[in-house]
């Protein structure tokens, strides 16, 4: 099982903080030699139904503690939300590294629109929600009156991914899967102590960083699609099963490493209900990863003394309205100013300076 200080940090990360949304960041048109790949949808699907089913185990998991339901059979209910942390964090860094080789960019200008873009994508709703949870006197206790998360420190979601972009630029210029496979079998003993090193405990980047290598060596893989895309979902939920067993650090490591090695195996899912449910969860998951506590605590808190059939309907109805009026009142239009930015800061600079005249009077 994780650790308390693990279990914590875990808690404090944001999983989608760290990503672009799916409706901005697509797969990538080309593989690692150049060659265009035939063209593909808007979005993927399997990455969208990846990201669909962790936020809805972390969903899942406040909803479960809310309601003082710990365990259900052999499962901890805390495992959920934690593996869905943990989807993210794959997620996140592959959907990342695509961003970053279409943008076609290296070096500062790179750096400057990874940055720019992320700033806008992430912070805009993050400070809302922090403002009105501050504004409506809310707590922290998820199995309290209230049911907030409680986030002292940064979450290591948003720091990891800020190393992405060196990862990337490291990646571009040599073959680096089996280095990246030989750096995730040394960081796994040293990273899985780090929460019992005196002064290490509060770092929890070192901790979860081979969590996020499973999404890089994802990227480093061409997309062969080996397997059928019906096995995709099943392939997740074994994932969640066997951490609901063993929830143990190392078990999230492995889990994470496979799936980002067999990411790219998989063929597009092609259920036509399953991939439009799965791009609209994931285009609003980071509203529904921000606002589904104070939905909870609306409902089945301030809500508490009336009637399941009020509080389940409105539960529902917040939890599918305000994402959405976050995502096109906020966050797209925030998403879209940062993109606009980024393509600024990536153009090269106008030449101002006046044509010279040569001794003729004509221009050079």
């Amino acid at each position: 099982m994780l650790t308390s200080p693990q279990q914590n940090t875990l808690k404090n990360a944001s999983p989608t903080e760290t990503e672009d949304t799916t409706a901005v960041d697509r797969l990538t048109t080309e593989d690692r030699t150049g060659k265009p790949l035939k063209p593909s949808t808007d979005s993927s699907a399997n990455l969208d139904l990846l990201r669909s089913i962790a936020v809805l185990l972390v969903l899942g998991e406040h909803l479960f503690r809310r309601n003082q339901i710990e365990t259900i059979g052999w499962v901890h209910v805390t495992s959920l939300g934690m593996f869905g942390v943990l989807l993210f964090f794959v997620h996140t860094s592959l959907v990342l590294m695509q961003s970053m080789e279409r943008s076609r960019l290296e070096g500062r200008p790179l750096l400057k629109n990874f940055f720019t873009r992320r700033a806008f994508r992430i912070y805009p709703l993050s400070i809302i929600a922090v403002l009105a949870a501050v504004a409506l006197h809310l707590d922290s206790n998820v199995n309290g009156g209230h049911g907030l998360s409680f986030a002292p420190r940064p979450g290591i979601g948003r720091i990891a991914a800020n190393l992405l972009p060196f990862l990337y630029l490291w990646s571009r210029k040599r073959q680096i899967f089996w280095p990246l496979i030989i750096f995730w079998v040394i960081c796994i003993y040293p990273f899985s102590i780090q929460p019992n090193i005196h002064g290490l405990s509060r770092f929890g980047i070192i901790n979860f960083f081979p969590n996020f290598l499973g999404g890089v060596i994802a990227f480093t893989l061409p997309r062969v699609p080996r397997i059928k895309s019906y096995w995709w979902p099943l392939f997740i939920l074994f994932l969640v099963l066997l951490f609901t067993i063993s929830s143990a650090t190392i078990t999230g490591y492995v889990l994470c490493l496979a799936l980002g090695m067999l990411i790219p195996s998989f063929a597009e899912i092609s259920t036509s209900w399953l991939r439009v449910a799965s791009h609209n969860i994931a285009t609003y998951s980071y509203g529904v990863y921000l606002s589904h506590q104070f939905c909870i605590w609306f409902a089945l808190g301030f809500l508490g003394s009336h009637s399941l059939w009020l509080k389940i309907p409105v539960l529902v109805a917040l939890l599918a309205a305000i994402p959405v009026l976050f995502y096109h009142s906020v966050e797209k239009p925030m998403i879209q100013v940062g993109s606009t930015l980024a393509k600024a800061y990536a153009s090269p600079p106008k030449d101002t300076r006046r044509p010279k005249l040569s001794k003729s009077g004509v221009s050079s």
